[in-house]
């Protein structure tokens, strides 16, 4: 059994993140912390061929088991804010 009012978070566009959206699940798309910055000032990301893809933000993935993870949370917390990011949590 499936809690259905927990998010799923997920990279957007994905096949996994569609098949949680048909069912019918919150989904909530995440950057990574070594892209966020852009994906979130522009709403973009560059493609390995160069090209721009439109994205949408909701959070950042930053992982809890690397060393520093929190100072690195923090970094990104206050990069975010001081670029003007809306900095709230999403459920």
């Amino acid at each position: 059994m499936v809690d259905a009012t927990l998010p799923v978070l997920g990279l957007a566009g994905s096949a996994f993140f569609e098949e949680a959206s048909r069912l019918g699940l919150r989904t909530v798309a995440e950057a990574f912390a070594d892209r966020v910055a852009a994906m979130v000032s522009s709403g973009q990301v560059t493609a390995i061929d160069g090209s721009q893809i439109g994205v949408s933000v909701e959070s950042v993935c930053v992982h809890g088991d690397s060393p520093g993870a929190v100072q690195i949370a923090a970094a990104v917390r206050d990069h975010l804010q001081a670029a003007g990011a809306d900095i709230r949590a999403f459920c």
